[in-house]
This record gives C-alpha cells, sequence and structure tokens, in this order.
C-alpha cells in the first residue's frame, strides 16, 4: 500500500515501530499518509515531538521508509513488466511441462 493512502492508525505504529510510542496517540489523532509524506522537522513540535533526537529520528525513519517503498514500487514495476512481456511472447500458447 503507497504511503499516502496510510490511515491515522498507520502512522500511529510507525510511531511504535520507531520506538517512539508515547507519539502514537498523537500520530494516530493528527496524522494521515497524505500529511506524513509532507511531514517536515517544523511540523514535529506541533504534534508534541519537542526532543531533537526524536525529530531526528521521526525524519530519519521517515526517509527510510519511502525510499523502502520506493524500492518496493520499482520491484513491483519490474514484475510487471516482465509479465507483460512474457505474455506478448509467448502469447495465449498452453505451456508443456518441461520446456521451460
Amino acid at each position: 500500500m503507497s504511503l499516502e493512502r496510510w490511515s491515522g492508525n498507520d502512522c500511529a505504529q510507525l510511531a511504535v515501530n520507531m520506538g517512539l510510542k508515547q507519539y502514537a496517540g498523537c500520530f494516530g489523532a493528527n496524522l494521515c499518509g497524505a500529511k506524513l509524506v509532507r511531514l517536515g522537522i517544523a511540523h514535529l513540535p506541533q504534534l508534541g515531538v519537542l526532543n531533537f533526537d526524536d525529530q531526528k529520528n521521526v525524519l530519519r525513519c521517515l526517509e527510510q521508509l519511502k525510499e523502502a517503498l520506493a524500492a518496493l514500487e520499482e520491484e513491483r514495476l519490474v514484475v510487471a513488466n516482465y509479465r507483460r512481456h512474457r505474455r506478448a511472447t509467448f502469447g495465449g500458447c498452453a505451456r508443456r511441462p518441461g520446456l521451460f
């Protein structure tokens, strides 16, 4: 699922997964995926994240999450293109066991 589609509950779980469960309630009540994508350091105090180390942790984890989701999307596209190419190459012919 894309980050933009995350619910408040997903954002709360992210806080827990980051080891910052003290912010889970606030994340869940105030964030969704669309807001999470645009979250910056200036927003964190409004969410109660006042500790600078916690702020850095949130932003670092969020960046890693975005990178991981982008890599998964890229992999999904590669697989989809491979399947499309395979269908175009082999058409609708029945695959016989042992040929490939």
